[in-house]
């Protein structure tokens, strides 16, 4: 366990047992927070270097967008939970060299966007930005958190020929499964977490932006990769 995941979960804990409701509300706070905020490696920087590089704004916050290449065709990288647009820079060479303009971004709170938090409806806000912005996409490739994103964005208006997800999470509570085990929170806090986010019957969820379990993409639209 990492320090940065050790430390809030100890203090949420210690917290919760002497007062459950603020620590309840700090660690519904903290789901939506990526923990650690991820770099650009040695080898993609230089292909960020050779990008279009844009903005999406989003109230007091604004995500970074990445543009190469000038096809007619083109495809959306979305990346996942704690990563960012570069770490899909073998997708974006690969597309390039069959033709295509290629699109990637670093949602709130990643990469080199600013903010510390981002919620599905972030990721909405950006999708639909892009879609005006470039039509209809001929691909869209998902990873991770960015696959229930990228089909909460499909059913608010935004259009792709193909799409293909990678280690797509199709479960809202593997989310809060994952988030609780990694900072060890005791299980009140956990069933907190899932109650609060469980708060209405939407799609996603105003306060955390998370998809309600009860909306994940149908199976047959999704194609396991990995």
């Amino acid at each position: 366990m990492k320090l940065s995941e050790t430390v809030p979960g100890v203090a949420l804990n210690t917290l919760s047992r002497v007062a459950g409701r603020p620590a309840g509300a700090a660690a519904f706070a903290l789901f939506h927070m990526p923990l650690a905020r991820s770099t650009a490696r040695p080898a993609e920087r230089e292909l960020i270097g050779r990008a279009h590089v844009g903005r999406v704004e989003l109230e007091g916050k604004h995500a970074v967008t990445y543009e190469w290449g000038e096809g007619t065709r083109t495809v959306l990288l979305v990346h996942g939970w704690q990563s960012r647009g570069s770490r899909l820079s073998e997708l974006v060479t690969a597309f390039l060299d069959r033709g295509y303009r290629v699109v990637a971004f670093d949602a709130p709170g990643h990469g080199a966007a600013s903010g510390r938090s981002a919620t599905i409806l972030d990721y909405r806000t950006v999708l639909t930005t892009l879609h005006e912005r470039y039509g209809a996409f001929d691909g869209l490739v998902a990873h991770s958190l960015g696959t229930l994103a990228s089909f909460f964005a499909l059913r608010h208006g935004v259009k792709a020929e193909r799409i293909v997800t990678v280690s797509g999470v199709c479960d809202f509570d593997y989310l809060v499964d994952e988030f609780a085990t990694a900072l060890g929170l005791r299980p009140q806090l956990k069933a907190g977490c899932t109650g609060g986010s469980r708060g209405t019957s939407s799609p996603a969820s105003p306060r955390t932006g998370r998809p309600s379990p009860r909306r994940t993409p149908p199976r047959r639209w999704t194609r396991r990769c990995w």
